[in-house]
């Protein structure tokens, strides 16, 4: 991508830079238009490596595929023609400004820094299924979040420890904090049914994997939201 004019950030260049181990029990092709589209989203200043998002590059995010304004610009373009399991890499570059001339030239702006992303598409739902995270109604959420609960388990007992902890993952992005804390009483009973589970497993299979910071922080997320749980107890002082 070369340099162009009007201020702003050029884009973006694509390009798959790798692929992991996609989903056993996931799709195996790209998503069409109108899917929903399981990602992690990780970003940096490409001088100094600075992360964007220190600390959520793990999360898991939804992104509908389809016409409407989009929660996270250049996801959608990135993702076509990307199968599950791969990792696309967008490179933004600032681009020049063009100036007219004037008696007296404006003192020179500094241009943005050249930003990259990457993204990762783990999974992604039928558009015929699809619906975007916001206009789902409580028991959507719990049951959908209770589903990828359930994959997680089987995987689990395959041993297949990435795949287990991807679905713990998804299943948690339907419930994340932000949403927790706008729910009370039997509702939130409810949530912290589904959403201690899936901190605790995905504790566990953080463990085999020996990703001793995530066991820390799941486990410590499900005693506070839930009080004492031996197995989060017993993992979180393993961890240390």
């Amino acid at each position: 991508v070369g340099r162009g004019v009007g201020g702003g950030m050029e884009g973006p260049r694509k390009r798959v830079t790798r692929t992991e181990a996609a989903l056993e029990d996931g799709k195996h092709t790209s998503p069409p238009e109108g899917a929903k589209a399981f990602v992690r989203l990780r970003g940096w200043i490409a001088e100094t490596g600075e992360a964007l998002d220190p600390g959520e590059e793990e999360e898991v995010r939804q992104v509908m595929l389809n016409d409407e304004e989009e929660e996270l610009p250049g996801v959608r373009m990135a993702l076509e023609g990307v199968r599950p399991g791969q990792v696309v890499q967008l490179e933004f570059e600032p681009k020049a400004k063009l100036r007219r001339r004037k008696k007296s030239p404006p003192p020179d702006t500094p241009l943005p820094p050249k930003v990259i992303y990457e993204v990762e598409l783990l999974d992604w739902e039928d558009p015929d299924h699809a619906k975007p995270r916001g206009v789902m109604f409580f028991e959507e959420r719990i049951k959908a979040a209770e589903e990828r609960k359930d994959r997680g388990n089987n995987s689990y007992k395959k041993k297949n420890w990435r795949d287990a902890c991807t679905h713990y993952d998804i299943g948690l992005s339907y419930l994340p904090p932000e949403y927790v804390m706008q729910v009370e009483g039997d509702h939130l009973d409810q949530v912290n049914q589904v959403r201690i589970p899936l901190l605790v497993n995905l504790s566990a299979c953080k463990m085999q994997t020996e990703d001793w910071n995530g066991v820390i922080l799941d486990t410590t997320e499900a005693l506070v939201t839930g009080g004492e749980n031996s197995k989060a107890l017993y993992r979180r002082a393993f961890a240390r």
